[in-house]
C-alpha cells in the first residue's frame, strides 16, 4: 500500500536526527509528568543549532503519545497580538470571535503549544509574558523556541523564574557529530577532519555532507579559518553542479524569497523547476507558502563572499532583481504590490539595517472609523502631547484628510497614518506645519493645476511611537503604495522625530529635509522630507530603490564574527589546548575558544584575531588567579601555574621535580588542576 509523502518526510527526517537525549528527556519529563510549577519552556540557541528540529521531534514524540498539539510559527503572521491570536484561532478551528482562552481551558486535557522562530516576536515580547501566557490554563505547556535567550525581563520576574525552564541548544559533542556523518554515510577516513572543522555545528556538519554526498570521491580537506560557516559555504558554492546552480545560490542569497517565476527572469530560462528543486533540497535552505529563503547565516555569508570576491557580478545580479521587482510592481496592486515592495526595498538591507524591520510586509493599514477617533487622539496625546492632539482632532473631520489604521484581529487600534492632500486647502489652516508646507509650495513647489501634494501630517503606533517595529516598517510600505497608485502626484511630506537620525535612511530614497517646516515639539525636533515625483519620477525612484552600497574596489567588507557554542565536552578540550598552546599565538590562533562568548564579550564581535588571543590568554590568567585565592584549589594552583604559566623545565617530570611531587601525584594535580580551572571559565560562558 503506497505511504503518504509525509511518512516520508518523518521517516528522513527521523533517520538523520542525533543527540539531544538531556533535551529531550527534559521534555517528556515536563509533559508525562505535569509539574503545575512549570508551564514554558524556552528553548534557544543561534540560527544553525538545530532548533526547529528539535521541536518537530517534540511535536512528534508528543503526538504519538497522544497528546494534542498545537503549532505557530512566527514567519507566518505579523509581531502583534490579533495576529498571534488569529493563527492559535486558526490551529484550534474556532471561530474568528471565539476566546482561544475559553477554548483551550474547556478542553481540560494535555495541550503542547509551539511557538518557533520566536526571535520575530520580539516586538510582542512584553505581552506574551504579561497578558498571553498567564491567561492560559496550567494544563497547557507552552515551547517558546527562538535565537535569544529570555530577556532580563523574563528572568528577573519572580514569578516566571519559577513556572519557566530553560533549554540552550548547543553544538552535538564529536559523538554525537560521528553518528550523524556514520548516517550519512561518510567514509571513516574523512570524519576526524570534519570534526576539527565544523566543532559539532549541525548546520555546518549538515553541509559538509551534502557537498561530499553530491561529490563522494572527493577529499575534504578544510583551510584554516576562524569562520567555519563562510569557509564551509565557499567549498560549497564552488562545487555546485553546473555554473547555473551557482548562480541560482548567489541570487537566493542576495534576495528574501526566492520563487521559479523571479529565476526565470533573472537567469533568461524559460524551465527552472530542476534548479528551483535543486535548491530547496540544500540542507541550509527553508520555504514556506511564499517561496524559498536561504537560512540567515547562509544568506549573509554568500553575500558577503560574492560582494567581496566580484563586486562587479555582486551588482550586476542586484539589478536584474531590480528590474525583474520594478516591472512586476508596476502591474500589481494590493497585498500582491506591498510584497514586491517589501522585497526590493529589502535589496538595500545593508545600508538601511537599523531602520526597518525585516522579516515581513507587516499587515496592511485599512480605512479609520468615527468610533476609532478617541483612541487616536489619547495615542497622539500620549507621545506628542495635548497641541498636537488638538491639531489631529481638527484634521480628522477634514475632508483634505486620509486616515488609515493597523487594526490587528480581535484588537484595538494599533497604530494610524494620516495623510493631508494640500492641493485642496485655499485658506490657512491654524496648523503651523501644514501653513508652512503650503508656504514651501507656493514659493518653491511651483505646484500646477491637476497636480496632487500630499502632507503625511501624523503616524504612530500606540506601543513604539515611530520606532523601528513591524507596524512602523508596514506604514512606511503603506505610504510607498500611496506614491506609486495616487494619479497625478508632484510633492510628498513625510514627517518624522528626530530627523537628524533617519536622515541617512530617507536620503538612500531620495527624500530631502525641508528645513523650513522643521518644529519644536514636546522637546524634541519634528521635521518633514520632500521628494518631487516629477523630477524624479516613479519608474526611475524605483530603479534606484533598492541600490546597494557601493563596495570599493581591493576593500573587504567587515563580517561580524559569529559566536560558536560549544559543547560542555568541546570547550573542556579546547581549553586544555589553549593551556598547552599558551606561548603559542599561532596555534591559539586555531583554538575554538577565541569564538566563545567568553572570549567574543571580552574582545568585541569584530576584534582581529590577535585581541581574541590576547583576550582568551587575560581570561586564562585571570581564571588562574581564581584557582589561588581558593584555599582548596591552592596546590593545584601551583602545578598549573608551574606548567603551563610559568614552566620550570621542559618536560613534565622536570616540572614534577621543581614542585617535589610524585610524578604520578603530579599528573594526577595537573588534571585536577586544568579541571578546576575550565570551571570557571565554563561559569562565565553559561551565564
Amino acid at each position: 500500500m503506497p505511504r503518504r509523502i509525509h511518512e516520508l518526510l518523518r521517516h528522513a527526517r527521523k533517520k538523520y536526527f542525533v543527540g539531544r537525549e538531556k533535551e529531550l528527556a527534559d521534555f517528556q519529563q515536563l509533559v508525562r509528568h505535569p509539574d503545575r510549577d512549570t508551564v514554558l519552556l524556552y528553548v534557544y540557541g543561534p540560527g544553525g543549532q538545530g532548533k526547529s528540529t528539535l521541536i518537530r521531534e517534540y511535536i512528534e514524540w508528543s503526538a504519538g503519545n497522544g497528546y494534542t498539539c498545537l503549532f505557530l510559527d512566527a514567519r507566518d503572521f505579523a509581531p502583534e497580538p490579533g495576529a498571534l491570536l488569529g493563527s492559535l484561532r486558526q490551529a484550534l478551528q474556532i471561530g474568528s470571535d471565539a476566546s482561544v482562552y475559553d477554548e483551550l481551558e474547556s478542553r481540560d486535557e494535555r495541550t503542547i503549544l509551539f511557538i518557533d522562530t520566536y526571535e520575530l516576536l520580539q516586538p510582542i515580547d512584553d505581552w506574551m509574558r504579561q497578558d498571553f501566557l498567564p491567561l492560559l490554563p496550567d494544563h497547557v505547556l507552552t515551547v517558546i523556541s527562538g535565537r535569544k535567550a529570555p530577556s532580563t525581563l523574563w528572568t528577573i520576574d519572580a514569578g516566571w523564574q519559577q513556572l519557566m525552564k530553560t533549554i540552550q541548544v548547543r553544538n552535538l559533542s564529536p559523538h554525537e557529530s560521528r553518528e550523524y556523518l556514520d548516517k550519512r554515510n561518510i567514509s571513516e577516513a574523512q570524519i576526524p577532519r570534519i570534526l576539527d572543522f565544523t566543532h559539532g555545528h549541525p548546520l555546518a556538519l549538515s553541509v559538509v555532507a551534502d557537498m561530499l554526498e553530491q561529490y563522494p570521491g572527493r577529499e575534504f580537506r578544510p583551510e584554516d579559518s576562524p569562520d567555519i560557516i563562510r569557509k564551509l559555504l565557499e567549498h560549497f558554492v564552488q562545487k555546485v553542479p553546473s555554473p547555473a546552480h551557482r548562480l541560482v545560490l548567489e541570487i537566493a542569497a542576495l534576495i528574501h524569497v526566492t520563487t521559479e517565476p523571479l529565476l526565470q527572469h533573472v537567469l533568461d530560462m524559460e524551465d527552472v523547476s530542476e534548479l528551483f528543486a535543486w535548491l530547496q533540497e540544500l540542507s541550509f535552505v527553508e520555504w514556506n507558502r511564499h517561496g524559498l529563503f536561504l537560512h540567515e547565516v547562509a544568506r549573509e555569508s554568500l553575500s558577503a563572499d560574492l560582494q567581496w570576491r566580484n563586486p562587479d557580478w555582486y551588482r550586476e545580479l542586484h539589478t536584474r532583481v531590480r528590474r525583474y521587482y520594478i516591472a512586476r510592481i508596476g502591474k500589481t496592486t494590493g497585498e500582491t504590490q506591498r510584497k514586491l515592495l517589501f522585497e526590493l526595498n529589502y535589496l538595500r538591507r545593508e545600508t538601511v539595517r537599523s531602520f526597518f524591520h525585516w522579516e515581513n510586509p507587516g499587515m496592511p493599514l485599512e480605512a479609520w472609523h468615527q468610533a476609532d477617533r478617541d483612541a487616536l487622539l489619547a495615542m497622539t496625546r500620549q507621545w506628542e502631547g495635548e497641541a498636537s492632539a488638538g491639531y489631529l482632532n481638527a484634521w480628522l473631520s477634514h475632508p483634505a484628510t486620509e486616515v488609515w489604521v493597523s487594526r490587528p484581529a480581535g484588537a484595538g487600534v494599533s497604530g494610524f497614518l494620516l495623510a493631508i492632500r494640500l492641493q485642496e486647502l485655499t485658506a490657512p489652516t491654524g496648523d503651523p506645519t501644514v501653513d508652512r508646507a503650503l508656504t514651501w509650495l507656493r514659493e518653491k513647489g511651483n505646484l500646477r493645476r491637476g497636480e496632487v501634494s500630499t502632507l503625511f501630517r501624523f503616524w504612530m503606533s500606540a506601543d513604539t511611537y515611530q520606532a523601528v517595529s513591524s507596524l512602523q516598517s508596514s506604514m512606511y510600505l503603506s505610504v510607498l503604495q500611496y506614491c506609486l497608485n495616487t494619479p497625478n502626484l508632484a510633492v510628498t511630506f513625510w514627517g518624522v522625530s528626530q530627523p537628524e537620525l533617519r536622515a541617512p535612511m530617507l536620503a538612500g530614497a531620495d527624500m530631502q529635509l525641508v528645513p523650513e517646516l522643521t518644529i519644536r515639539n514636546e522637546g524634541q525636533d519634528f521635521g518633514f522630507f520632500a521628494h518631487d515625483w516629477r523630477k524624479v519620477p516613479a519608474t526611475e525612484w524605483l530603479a534606484g530603490l533598492g541600490v546597494p552600497a557601493s563596495v570599493p574596489d581591493g576593500e573587504e567588507r567587515p563580517v561580524r564574527l559569529q559566536v560558536m557554542i560549544l559543547s560542555e565536552d568541546e570547550f573542556y578540550e579546547s581549553a586544555a589546548e589553549a593551556l598547552k598552546d599558551l606561548s603559542s599565538e599561532k596555534r591559539l590562533y586555531q583554538n575554538p575558544l577565541l569564538r566563545s562568548k567568553i572570549v567574543v564579550a571580552a574582545a568585541g564581535n569584530q576584534a582581529p584575531d590577535a585581541e581574541r588571543v590576547a583576550a582568551l590568554r587575560r581570561l586564562l590568567r585571570e581564571a588562574l588567579s581564581g584557582l589561588e585565592s581558593s584555599p582548596r584549589n591552592e596546590k593545584f594552583h601551583r602545578v598549573v601555574h608551574r606548567t603551563f604559566f610559568n614552566p620550570a623545565g621542559t618536560s613534565q617530570e622536570q616540572i614534577a621535580d621543581f614542585l617535589r611531587l610524585p610524578f604520578s601525584t603530579y599528573r594526577r594535580y595537573l588534571a585536577k588542576g586544568i579541571r578546576a580551572l575550565t570551571d570557571i571559565l565554563w561559569v562565565q560562558e553559561e551565564n
